[in-house]
């Protein structure tokens, strides 16, 4: 799936790290903001690499989560 976008995702995994320790330091309260913006910045990335794998015209198809018990 991200066949050519290897280091758009190491980037944002890296840049991550940083995010983090920035976050630990404004006294945790940070942390909370911290995990919200490298939560959708990830979602952001999985969405532009499914959109990029799609054809014109066809819409990417997710598999739901198998129902839990």
């Amino acid at each position: 799936m991200t066949n050519g976008h290897g280091w758009k995702v190491f980037l944002i995994g890296l840049l991550a790290i940083p995010i983090g320790i920035a976050g630990l330091i404004c006294l945790g309260v940070g942390v909370i903001i911290a995990v919200m913006w490298v939560s959708i910045a990830l979602a952001s990335l999985y969405h532009a690499v499914s959109t990029s794998r799609a054809t014109p015209g066809q819409t990417p198809q997710v598999n739901p989560a198998p129902p839990t018990t």
